[in-house]
């Protein structure tokens, strides 16, 4: 199933759904993969709301993608982590790896306000 995703000004809104285990973090690696490519110069805000489950799998993945974005100079965080999410972030100690957010509408705001504030300090 592919990732539904908007976007907002510079920020890419991702919305992955169910399960992020072995099978569905192949596929949604490769969907981060392809949208980072094409959409090279968003940052990307991952709503994790309808995410059921999170191992260690689906973990690689969220923390590869944040490096790949990293490396790049663009900025990738995540909003509305259920409480077995967080927990499982803070458990192998990437919580504070990340810009994590309550709501999606604080994470786009940051992401935005970040981007404007980076390119006003280049005038």
């Amino acid at each position: 199933m592919p990732i539904r995703y908007l976007k907002n000004k510079n920020v890419l809104i991702l919305y992955p759904s169910g399960r992020f285990d072995l099978e569905q973090s192949r596929h949604i690696d490769q969907e981060l993969q392809n949208l980072a490519s094409t959409e090279s110069s968003s940052n990307f805000l991952l709503n994790m709301e309808g995410v059921d489950y999170v191992n260690s799998y689906g973990l690689k993945v969220i923390v590869n993608t944040y490096r790949i974005f990293k490396n790049e100079g663009r900025l990738f965080a995540l909003c509305n982590l259920s409480n077995a999410t967080r927990k499982v972030f803070d458990l192998i100690g990437h919580f504070e790896m990340f810009e994590i957010f309550t709501t999606e509408k604080e994470g786009v705001d940051y992401l935005n306000n970040i981007e404007n504030n980076s390119s006003l300090n280049t005038q």
